[in-house]
């Protein structure tokens, strides 16, 4: 298969291959560990903000320094936290359930690598 969370479903243990040769084994767990960087932050506001990409990127960097923006779109900012800042978390959405709303954003998720 071409899909990672096809090979998930259907297999204990994953093999990847690129141009033919054989680049990594393992569990689906250990795969995504090893090689999933960063946990996704996704914030859904109004066509343009606010909150603006800026706004956003300044509250996730106080407590997640390492934060990036991975995709900007008019209606969506999607924002990269790396998965070994994983502790400064709760801090972080503790703050977003109070500044988000007041921003206007609609709705945040976060997401694992898959």
């Amino acid at each position: 298969t071409h899909f990672l969370d096809e090979a998930d479903a259907l297999g204990d243990r994953i093999a990847v291959m690129h141009k033919g040769r054989l680049r990594a084994v393992g569990t689906s767990l250990s795969l995504k560990r090893r090689y999933g960087r960063a946990q996704h932050l996704t914030v859904a506001r109004p066509p343009g903000g606010p909150p603006t990409t800026a706004q956003l990127l300044a509250l996730v960097q106080r407590h997640v320094p390492e934060a990036s923006v991975e995709q900007e779109q008019p209606e969506e900012v999607a924002v990269a936290l790396p998965t070994d800042a994983a502790a400064a978390f709760a801090p972080l959405f503790e703050e977003l359930d109070t500044a988000l709303p007041a921003a206007g954003a609609r709705s945040d998720r976060l997401s694992a690598p898959s």
